[in-house]
């Protein structure tokens, strides 16, 4: 988890966040805050946007990242491209309680 997750601030995570991408633009994890935070604020096409740099950078699968991702991917309505990454991770990291979360929410809607 990222720890903008213990938080309601997002606005203001949103404006630090973006200060830090300035600073540290190759941080898969600052931008998959900033991700993160765009989608609590149900900013979902810039989050999707973020999400995916942020998942394009990681040099090995981010599994917390790729959760953030396939979450905002669903809300998007990319249902395919969201099962196949959640498949793809679950192949690697069978037993990770976030993409079982992601994949439990998923099923309920």
């Amino acid at each position: 988890m990222t720890s903008i997750e213990y938080s309601e601030r997002y606005s203001e995570a949103k404006t630090l966040l973006e200060e830090a991408v300035q600073l540290y633009p190759d941080q898969p994890a600052i931008i998959d805050s900033l991700g993160w935070a765009e989608y609590r604020l149900g900013n979902l096409l810039q989050a999707e946007q973020h999400l995916k740099k942020a998942h394009e950078k990681y040099t090995r699968p981010g599994v917390v990242n790729a959760s953030h991702l396939i979450e905002v991917l669903w809300k998007n309505n990319k249902l395919i491209e969201a099962e196949k990454l959640l498949a793809e991770m679950m192949v690697t990291f069978p037993d990770d309680t976030d993409l079982a979360a992601v994949k439990n929410r998923m099923a309920k809607e």
